[in-house]
């Protein structure tokens, strides 16, 4: 699907849902909780599915306004959870020549062949059109002088994450899309280098398409008509989804497709477009390396990005992340300080995500110090604020817990962490409610559950033990 252009490629303004620590979710939009003002917002709202409450209005994603049911409202998480995650769109047309593989067999046996073809076609000629699709962008992006931030491909829990020649990219589990991100820190000619990158990945499914049709003798013969049609016809349907101009639901986020991105690059100031492409790229590849544990590598992207774009919170969020877990606890409170001190101009969500994050930063430099006892009851206000204005979000709920172990209710810590489902969360996200459970389980004195809890963790995210260690250090 279309590349990640920053401004352009999130037209919506989507922002990501969950940061603290590196642990994240699918991405979502504020869009329509921005717009809901305070004389339309109900005092405090409850999700419709997982029974939260908050008074924040960001932390919902379908506010009941214009005529919505209350009983319909759903939290962000809940919003991504049904809507950004799945096999994506698996084009209808390609299951005409199914429906023309019953009729062309003349047995029950000729038609299961065909059948067995047909889903072998489709297991291999989706993935391959997907990879081919992205990687086009990628190159000619390359080629035009372009950044690429990193690439993601596929939909759901991700199964794969590395890098691929020094990008960042992730391999998820079902073959229903994916997404490049491409950045440019450049002033020349950026609107046509986009442009054709922009293109490229459409181009490449139309020379798939062409290819297909112009060998048809022989791969008829070789896999069979009915067969032959069928990856025709999902050759050609990824050319009219790509190209139709319109906005999708793609990994929770609201996404443009690359016809609509073709159409208005041309409308949009080159102003706007450069301020978002700027930071596109060391923005994206922070967020890769942070959710896989390549925290250097998410250190070096966010210092980059914030040498452009010096006070942007989202880069400055990413950056603590990543000194919090490698052993630079003060350094990243410093970080999260700055973010706090912004009174006004920092979104809810980050300012949030700024206040859980330091909760667990104090706790990590200000345990055992003269200190301690201030630290401890400023982290309790902090950790607090951020999981009543956003209880559904996971990274929230894991530093309440920690927090509530440091001030002694341990039984409380577990509570919370036991009332959220985990299920398709991300392994970080996991790895990080085992770590807070192995900490409320060990302050209790319960060391052998504490130390299945920890190796637990360890098996869903290695990083996880290192952060354990620097939480557990000097707790009785």
């Amino acid at each position: 699907m279309a590349p990640h252009h920053g401004n352009l490629g999130n037209t919506s303004g989507a922002r990501h849902t969950e940061v603290g620590h590196g642990a994240l979710l699918p991405l979502r939009t504020f869009q329509d909780a921005a717009r809901v003002t305070s004389a339309t917002v109900p005092q405090r709202w409850t999700c419709s599915r997982c029974g939260v409450h908050s008074c924040e209005p960001s932390c919902f994603a379908n506010p009941p306004s214009n005529g919505r049911r209350a009983r319909d409202v759903r939290c962000i998480a809940c919003h991504v959870d049904s809507r950004g995650k799945g096999i994506g769109r698996l084009p209808l047309i390609t299951l005409v020549p199914l429906a023309m593989a019953f009729v062309v067999a003349e047995t029950w046996s000729g038609f299961l062949a065909l059948l067995l073809l047909s889903a072998l076609a489709l297991v291999v000629l989706v993935p391959l059109s997907i990879v081919l699709h992205e990687l086009a962008h990628a190159l000619v992006a390359t080629l035009v002088g372009l950044e690429v931030g990193g690439f993601v491909l596929g939909t759901g829990p991700v199964i794969w994450a590395g890098e691929l020649r020094g990008v960042p990219a992730e391999v998820r589990t079902f073959p229903g899309g994916g997404f490049t991100s491409l950045g440019c820190n450049g002033t020349s000619w950026p609107r046509l280098r986009f442009w054709l990158a922009t293109a490229a990945g459409p181009a490449a499914d139309v020379a798939l398409t062409i290819l297909a049709v112009a060998f048809w003798v022989p791969f008829s013969n070789a896999v069979s008509a009915p067969v032959a049609a069928l990856c025709v016809a999902i050759t050609a349907t990824s050319v009219a989804i790509n190209l139709f101009p319109f906005l999708h639901r793609q990994f929770g986020d609201l996404a443009a497709t690359d016809g609509l991105i073709l159409l208005l690059l041309p409308t949009i100031s080159r102003d706007s477009l450069l301020a978002g492409w700027r930071i596109s790229a060391p923005l994206f590849r922070a967020r890769l390396s942070l959710a896989r544990g390549a925290f250097a590598t998410a250190h070096a992207a966010s210092m980059e990005g914030l040498a452009r774009a010096p006070g942007h919170a989202q880069l400055q969020l990413y950056l603590s992340a990543s000194l919090i877990y490698q052993n630079g606890a003060q350094a990243a409170l410093d970080v999260l300080r700055r973010i706090l001190g912004e009174i006004g101009s920092v979104e809810p969500i980050w300012r949030a995500v700024a206040q859980s994050d330091a909760s667990v930063a104090l706790m990590l430099c200000k345990r055992g110090t003269v200190e301690e006892a201030a630290a401890m009851k400023e982290a309790d206000e902090l950790s607090r604020l951020a999981f009543e204005a956003f209880p559904c979000l996971l990274s929230q709920r894991f530093a309440r817990a920690v927090v509530l172990t440091w001030t002694g209710r341990a039984p409380e810590a577990l509570q919370l962490l036991a009332r959220r489902p985990y299920r398709g969360a991300a392994r970080s996200l996991c790895g990080e409610r085992l770590v807070a459970t192995a900490l409320a389980l060990r302050s209790l004195g319960n060391h052998e559950d504490a130390a299945r809890a920890l190796a637990a963790a360890r098996d869903f995210w290695p990083p996880s033990a290192g952060l354990y260690e620097s939480l557990a250090a000097g707790q009785q």
